[in-house]
Protein backbone atom coordinates (compact mmCIF):
# COMPACT_ATOMS: atom_id res chain seq x y z
CA UNK A 1 0.00 0.00 0.00
CA UNK A 2 1.08 3.55 -0.81
CA UNK A 3 1.53 6.15 2.12
CA UNK A 4 -0.81 9.10 2.35
CA UNK A 5 0.21 11.94 5.33
CA UNK A 6 -2.50 14.57 5.33
CA UNK A 7 -0.74 17.96 6.30
CA UNK A 8 -3.35 20.34 7.73
CA UNK A 9 -6.31 17.90 9.57
CA UNK A 10 -9.03 20.62 9.62
CA UNK A 11 -9.47 20.42 6.01
CA UNK A 12 -12.79 21.33 5.45
CA UNK A 13 -15.61 19.49 3.10
CA UNK A 14 -18.56 21.41 3.74
CA UNK A 15 -20.97 23.86 2.14
CA UNK A 16 -18.88 24.21 -1.33
CA UNK A 17 -19.27 19.84 -2.10
CA UNK A 18 -23.23 20.17 -1.61
CA UNK A 19 -24.20 19.40 -5.56
CA UNK A 20 -22.75 15.52 -7.06
CA UNK A 21 -20.55 14.33 -4.18
CA UNK A 22 -19.67 10.97 -6.60
CA UNK A 23 -18.97 13.75 -9.07
CA UNK A 24 -16.92 16.11 -7.27
CA UNK A 25 -14.33 13.04 -5.80
CA UNK A 26 -15.89 13.45 -2.49
CA UNK A 27 -13.93 11.27 -0.29
CA UNK A 28 -15.67 7.99 0.36
CA UNK A 29 -15.29 5.07 2.66
CA UNK A 30 -11.99 3.87 2.74
CA UNK A 31 -10.09 7.30 1.59
CA UNK A 32 -11.02 6.97 -1.86
CA UNK A 33 -12.93 8.91 -3.94
CA UNK A 34 -16.32 7.65 -4.65
CA UNK A 35 -16.98 6.16 -8.48
CA UNK A 36 -19.32 8.09 -10.83
CA UNK A 37 -22.16 5.70 -11.59
CA UNK A 38 -23.28 7.72 -14.40
CA UNK A 39 -27.22 9.59 -14.14
CA UNK A 40 -29.09 8.66 -11.76
CA UNK A 41 -32.37 6.86 -12.60
CA UNK A 42 -35.74 9.57 -13.52
CA UNK A 43 -37.51 10.45 -10.63
CA UNK A 44 -41.42 11.73 -11.41
CA UNK A 45 -40.46 15.14 -12.66
CA UNK A 46 -41.79 17.80 -10.34
CA UNK A 47 -41.22 15.89 -7.49
CA UNK A 48 -37.23 16.11 -6.99
CA UNK A 49 -36.21 17.93 -4.20
CA UNK A 50 -33.54 20.54 -4.83
CA UNK A 51 -30.61 18.71 -4.19
CA UNK A 52 -31.69 16.10 -6.43
CA UNK A 53 -32.96 18.98 -8.92
CA UNK A 54 -29.75 21.04 -8.54
CA UNK A 55 -27.63 17.55 -9.41
CA UNK A 56 -29.77 16.82 -12.19
CA UNK A 57 -28.98 20.26 -14.15
CA UNK A 58 -25.24 20.03 -13.01
CA UNK A 59 -24.70 16.61 -14.86
CA UNK A 60 -26.91 18.14 -17.98
CA UNK A 61 -24.55 21.10 -18.28
CA UNK A 62 -21.27 18.98 -17.91
CA UNK A 63 -22.29 16.84 -20.25
CA UNK A 64 -24.06 18.96 -22.70
CA UNK A 65 -21.90 22.18 -22.68
CA UNK A 66 -24.89 24.58 -22.23
CA UNK A 67 -28.75 24.27 -21.61
CA UNK A 68 -31.54 26.68 -21.38
CA UNK A 69 -34.03 27.77 -18.88
CA UNK A 70 -37.00 26.60 -21.11
CA UNK A 71 -35.34 22.93 -21.60
CA UNK A 72 -35.01 22.63 -17.82
CA UNK A 73 -38.13 24.23 -17.02
CA UNK A 74 -39.77 20.98 -19.16
CA UNK A 75 -37.84 18.72 -18.04
CA UNK A 76 -37.97 19.38 -14.53
CA UNK A 77 -41.41 20.24 -14.18
CA UNK A 78 -40.91 23.37 -12.03
CA UNK A 79 -41.60 26.99 -13.08
CA UNK A 80 -38.94 29.65 -14.52
CA UNK A 81 -38.10 31.32 -10.68
CA UNK A 82 -37.07 27.85 -9.84
CA UNK A 83 -34.72 27.02 -12.52
CA UNK A 84 -33.50 30.45 -11.73
CA UNK A 85 -32.41 30.09 -8.47
CA UNK A 86 -30.91 26.49 -8.66
CA UNK A 87 -28.69 28.02 -11.59
CA UNK A 88 -27.73 31.04 -9.24
CA UNK A 89 -27.27 28.09 -6.57
CA UNK A 90 -24.70 26.07 -8.87
CA UNK A 91 -23.23 29.15 -10.04
CA UNK A 92 -22.13 29.81 -6.45
CA UNK A 93 -20.55 26.37 -5.99
CA UNK A 94 -18.45 26.72 -9.51
CA UNK A 95 -20.70 24.51 -11.10
CA UNK A 96 -21.57 26.33 -14.75
CA UNK A 97 -22.19 29.91 -15.15
CA UNK A 98 -25.46 31.89 -15.93
CA UNK A 99 -26.04 33.24 -19.63
CA UNK A 100 -29.07 34.95 -21.12
CA UNK A 101 -31.57 32.36 -20.94
CA UNK A 102 -29.70 29.22 -19.64
CA UNK A 103 -26.59 28.25 -18.35
CA UNK A 104 -22.90 26.90 -19.83
CA UNK A 105 -20.02 25.30 -18.70
CA UNK A 106 -17.41 27.01 -20.84
CA UNK A 107 -15.08 29.74 -19.17
CA UNK A 108 -14.42 33.31 -19.09
CA UNK A 109 -12.44 36.06 -17.54
CA UNK A 110 -14.26 35.50 -13.91
CA UNK A 111 -15.20 31.78 -14.40
CA UNK A 112 -13.31 28.44 -14.74
CA UNK A 113 -15.50 25.63 -15.74
CA UNK A 114 -15.68 22.95 -13.54
CA UNK A 115 -13.02 19.85 -12.87
CA UNK A 116 -15.19 17.24 -14.37
CA UNK A 117 -15.34 19.58 -17.97
CA UNK A 118 -12.49 20.47 -18.10
CA UNK A 119 -11.14 16.88 -17.44
CA UNK A 120 -12.73 16.07 -20.91
CA UNK A 121 -11.45 19.07 -22.64
CA UNK A 122 -7.93 18.90 -24.66
CA UNK A 123 -7.27 15.38 -23.73
CA UNK A 124 -4.63 14.50 -26.28
CA UNK A 125 -2.73 17.38 -25.70
CA UNK A 126 -2.48 17.21 -22.54
CA UNK A 127 -1.37 13.58 -22.40
CA UNK A 128 1.10 14.40 -25.04
CA UNK A 129 2.40 17.50 -22.37
CA UNK A 130 2.79 14.98 -19.42
CA UNK A 131 4.58 12.42 -21.48
CA UNK A 132 7.18 15.46 -22.03
CA UNK A 133 7.00 16.45 -18.54
CA UNK A 134 7.62 12.58 -17.09
CA UNK A 135 10.87 12.99 -18.22
CA UNK A 136 11.93 15.96 -16.11
CA UNK A 137 10.34 13.66 -12.82
CA UNK A 138 13.37 12.00 -11.83
CA UNK A 139 12.45 8.65 -9.72
CA UNK A 140 13.29 9.44 -6.17
CA UNK A 141 12.73 13.44 -6.27
CA UNK A 142 9.59 14.98 -4.30
CA UNK A 143 7.08 16.47 -7.29
CA UNK A 144 4.40 19.16 -6.52
CA UNK A 145 1.36 18.52 -8.74
CA UNK A 146 -1.59 21.13 -8.69
CA UNK A 147 -4.72 20.79 -8.81
CA UNK A 148 -5.08 21.07 -12.47
CA UNK A 149 -6.57 18.70 -15.30
CA UNK A 150 -3.74 19.27 -17.28
CA UNK A 151 -1.29 18.01 -14.80
CA UNK A 152 -3.18 14.87 -14.13
CA UNK A 153 -2.30 12.42 -16.68
CA UNK A 154 1.36 13.22 -15.01
CA UNK A 155 0.60 11.90 -11.55
CA UNK A 156 -1.16 8.79 -13.09
CA UNK A 157 2.73 8.35 -15.02
CA UNK A 158 4.17 8.50 -11.89
CA UNK A 159 3.96 5.13 -10.45
CA UNK A 160 5.10 3.20 -13.36
CA UNK A 161 8.84 4.97 -13.10
CA UNK A 162 9.62 4.51 -9.87
CA UNK A 163 9.74 6.10 -6.43
CA UNK A 164 8.47 9.93 -6.01
CA UNK A 165 7.23 11.69 -3.24
CA UNK A 166 4.21 13.49 -4.41
CA UNK A 167 2.89 17.05 -2.77
CA UNK A 168 -0.93 17.74 -3.93
CA UNK A 169 -3.66 20.06 -3.25
CA UNK A 170 -5.77 17.49 -5.50
CA UNK A 171 -8.06 15.07 -3.83
CA UNK A 172 -8.53 13.21 -7.77
CA UNK A 173 -4.75 13.22 -7.59
CA UNK A 174 -4.49 12.39 -3.80
CA UNK A 175 -7.00 8.86 -4.84
CA UNK A 176 -5.32 8.14 -8.07
CA UNK A 177 -2.11 7.61 -6.11
CA UNK A 178 -3.07 6.30 -2.54
CA UNK A 179 -2.68 2.67 -3.42
CA UNK A 180 0.61 2.96 -5.29
CA UNK A 181 3.30 1.36 -3.25
CA UNK A 182 6.06 3.16 -4.29
CA UNK A 183 4.55 6.35 -4.36
CA UNK A 184 4.42 8.77 -0.49
CA UNK A 185 1.59 11.25 -0.96
CA UNK A 186 1.69 14.59 0.63
CA UNK A 187 -1.95 15.92 0.86
CA UNK A 188 -2.19 19.91 1.37
CA UNK A 189 -5.45 20.06 3.63
CA UNK A 190 -7.45 23.15 3.53
CA UNK A 191 -11.25 24.56 2.27
CA UNK A 192 -12.41 21.56 -0.08
CA UNK A 193 -14.19 22.80 -3.38
CA UNK A 194 -15.98 20.87 -4.91
CA UNK A 195 -15.70 22.68 -8.57
CA UNK A 196 -11.93 22.05 -8.31
CA UNK A 197 -11.63 18.98 -6.72
CA UNK A 198 -9.32 20.55 -4.90
CA UNK A 199 -8.24 22.26 -1.29
CA UNK A 200 -7.51 25.55 -2.06
CA UNK A 201 -7.47 29.01 0.19
CA UNK A 202 -5.26 30.83 2.74
CA UNK A 203 -4.57 27.62 5.13
CA UNK A 204 -3.76 25.87 1.78
CA UNK A 205 -1.07 27.82 0.89
CA UNK A 206 0.47 28.25 4.46
CA UNK A 207 1.02 24.80 4.57
CA UNK A 208 2.10 24.08 0.90
CA UNK A 209 4.82 26.62 1.74
CA UNK A 210 6.40 24.54 4.42
CA UNK A 211 8.17 22.25 1.87
CA UNK A 212 10.80 22.22 -0.18
CA UNK A 213 10.57 20.48 -3.55
CA UNK A 214 12.60 19.63 -6.42
CA UNK A 215 9.89 20.07 -8.83
CA UNK A 216 6.49 21.51 -9.27
CA UNK A 217 4.20 20.90 -12.35
CA UNK A 218 1.42 23.22 -12.20
CA UNK A 219 -0.86 24.56 -15.22
CA UNK A 220 -2.58 27.80 -15.71
CA UNK A 221 -6.16 28.71 -17.63
CA UNK A 222 -5.61 31.65 -19.41
CA UNK A 223 -1.99 32.99 -20.83
CA UNK A 224 -1.67 36.23 -22.69
CA UNK A 225 1.12 38.85 -23.29
CA UNK A 226 3.76 36.97 -21.27
CA UNK A 227 1.60 36.24 -18.57
CA UNK A 228 -0.42 33.56 -16.81
CA UNK A 229 -3.66 34.23 -15.20
CA UNK A 230 -6.53 32.29 -13.33
CA UNK A 231 -10.16 33.51 -12.46
CA UNK A 232 -10.06 32.33 -8.87
CA UNK A 233 -8.27 34.58 -6.09
CA UNK A 234 -7.76 31.41 -4.18
CA UNK A 235 -6.51 29.13 -6.86
CA UNK A 236 -3.89 31.59 -7.48
CA UNK A 237 -2.87 31.99 -3.61
CA UNK A 238 -2.28 28.42 -4.02
CA UNK A 239 -0.68 27.91 -7.14
CA UNK A 240 1.71 30.81 -5.99
CA UNK A 241 2.59 28.86 -2.85
CA UNK A 242 3.22 26.09 -5.02
CA UNK A 243 5.67 27.61 -7.26
CA UNK A 244 7.54 29.33 -4.27
CA UNK A 245 8.05 25.61 -2.58
CA UNK A 246 9.93 24.55 -5.33
CA UNK A 247 13.66 24.27 -6.68
CA UNK A 248 12.59 24.26 -10.89
CA UNK A 249 9.10 25.54 -11.85
CA UNK A 250 7.30 24.06 -15.22
CA UNK A 251 4.26 25.38 -16.46
CA UNK A 252 2.09 22.58 -18.38
CA UNK A 253 -0.08 25.00 -20.66
CA UNK A 254 -2.06 23.69 -23.77
CA UNK A 255 -2.15 25.83 -26.95
CA UNK A 256 -6.19 26.16 -26.09
CA UNK A 257 -5.22 28.55 -23.12
CA UNK A 258 -2.88 30.71 -25.31
CA UNK A 259 -4.92 34.21 -25.94
CA UNK A 260 -7.80 33.90 -23.16
CA UNK A 261 -7.86 36.02 -20.53
CA UNK A 262 -8.98 35.77 -16.67
CA UNK A 263 -8.96 37.81 -13.83
CA UNK A 264 -6.31 37.53 -11.85
CA UNK A 265 -2.36 37.68 -12.64
CA UNK A 266 -0.71 34.27 -11.33
CA UNK A 267 2.73 35.05 -12.79
CA UNK A 268 4.74 36.21 -15.90
CA UNK A 269 6.21 33.24 -17.77
CA UNK A 270 9.61 33.81 -17.00
CA UNK A 271 9.21 32.75 -13.43
CA UNK A 272 8.62 29.27 -14.75
CA UNK A 273 12.02 27.16 -15.59
CA UNK A 274 10.18 25.80 -18.44
CA UNK A 275 7.07 26.15 -20.45
CA UNK A 276 6.07 23.00 -22.06
CA UNK A 277 2.82 23.19 -24.95
CA UNK A 278 1.36 21.33 -27.36
CA UNK A 279 2.73 21.30 -31.23
CA UNK A 280 -0.93 23.32 -32.03
CA UNK A 281 0.41 26.31 -30.71
CA UNK A 282 0.11 28.79 -33.11
CA UNK A 283 3.36 30.11 -34.78
CA UNK A 284 2.69 33.87 -33.49
CA UNK A 285 2.80 32.54 -29.75
CA UNK A 286 5.99 30.25 -30.37
CA UNK A 287 7.36 34.27 -31.53
CA UNK A 288 6.30 35.95 -28.49
CA UNK A 289 7.70 32.87 -25.98
CA UNK A 290 10.91 33.39 -27.85
CA UNK A 291 10.57 36.75 -27.83
CA UNK A 292 10.42 36.76 -24.12
CA UNK A 293 13.26 34.27 -23.62
CA UNK A 294 10.21 31.84 -22.39
CA UNK A 295 12.03 27.89 -22.87
CA UNK A 296 9.88 26.20 -24.19
CA UNK A 297 9.08 22.62 -25.37
CA UNK A 298 5.74 21.81 -27.96
CA UNK A 299 5.01 18.35 -27.22
CA UNK A 300 3.36 15.65 -30.11
CA UNK A 301 0.09 13.97 -29.89
CA UNK A 302 0.79 10.09 -30.07
CA UNK A 303 4.56 10.50 -28.69
CA UNK A 304 4.90 8.11 -26.16
CA UNK A 305 8.26 8.34 -23.80
CA UNK A 306 10.15 5.79 -22.00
Amino acid sequence: MGSVESVGATASVGTTASVGAAESGAVAKGGRAAKSGGTPAAAPEGKLGPKERRKRIADRVLAEGQVSIEELVQELGVSQMTVHRDLDSLEHQGWLRKVRGGATAAPNALFESNARWRGNEQVAAKEAICAAALAIAEPGQAVIIDDSSTALPLARSLASRGAYTVITNSLQVINELAEEPDIRVIALGGEYHAAFNAFLGMSTADIARSFRADVAFLSTSAVDNGHCYHQAQENVLVKRALMAAARRKVLLVDHSKFGRQALYELAPLADFDLVISDEQLPQEERDALQSLGVRYELATEGAHRA
